[in-house]
């Protein structure tokens, strides 16, 4: 297990309905199609204007964010984060 792996850090997705992340920071955020079926990742900052999303993001309804904001993942490891609470 390397150092940054999900199961390593105390890293946890917050429910953007819970809390949101301070203003201009890169997030990790958990995007959901409608209905909430699909779940994929992006980037994203949010300022007083909305969200921005520093990477394509196939869907547009932002449910959560990942806490530590400082943390790198690939696209596999982020996928392993516990989604354990997580409303959407």
């Amino acid at each position: 297990m390397r150092a940054n792996e999900p199961e390593a850090l105390d890293v946890h997705w917050v429910n953007t309905c819970d809390r949101l992340p301070d203003y201009d920071k890169e997030v990790y955020v958990l995007v959901v199609d409608s209905r909430g079926g699909n779940i994929e990742y992006a980037r994203a900052k949010l300022s007083k204007a909305g969200w921005a999303f520093t990477t394509k993001a196939p869907y547009s309804k932002i449910v959560a964010w990942i806490e530590p904001d400082n943390v790198s993942f690939s696209g596999d490891e982020i996928s392993r984060v516990p989604k354990d609470m997580l409303r959407y």
